[in-house]
């Protein structure tokens, strides 16, 4: 996770990056983990289109996200 709260699966999509976002997901990458603009993996596929060619994309809802611990160990403050 890098100082904007996203990993590398929120790079590769905001990239759209396929053949890396395919890759992350078969190594099992969670597409749920939220980044500090509150989006996770999914709602940015939405956004780029790539949900629609990848459908792990398309499996999520607000029970699945996940709040990330930052490396001070605490949540982010606006959550």
């Amino acid at each position: 996770m890098n100082q904007f709260g996203k990993t590398a699966l929120h790079v590769c999509v905001e990239m759209n990056l396929q053949d890396q976002v395919l890759y992350l997901l078969f190594k099992g990458a969670n597409q749920h983990m939220l980044d500090l603009e509150e989006k996770d993996c999914c709602d940015k596929a939405k956004e780029n289109g790539l949900a629609k060619l990848i459908p792990e994309f398309n499996d999520c809802n607000i029970k699945k996200k996940i709040v990330p611990i930052l490396f001070n160990g605490r949540e982010p403050t606006h959550y």
